[in-house]
């Protein structure tokens, strides 16, 4: 998620987003893991929550 977040950041900058379509079994997960949002049939997660997530699982 670091990664895709850091490119959506590099290519898009304050527009920046990151969406998937996840399994059922683990939305949840990616709603408390990763502060992502419903969006439809989507989760996804934008600026300032992108970098947040990069500050935390970025080990670059």
């Amino acid at each position: 998620m670091a990664f895709a977040s850091k490119i959506a950041v590099r290519e898009f900058g304050e527009l920046a987003c990151v969406s998937l379509r996840p399994k059922s079994q683990i939305i949840q997960h990616y709603i408390e893991k990763y502060m992502m949002r419903i969006t439809g049939k989507t989760l996804s997660i934008e600026v300032p929550e992108i970098i947040d997530l990069i500050n935390k699982y970025d080990n670059d």
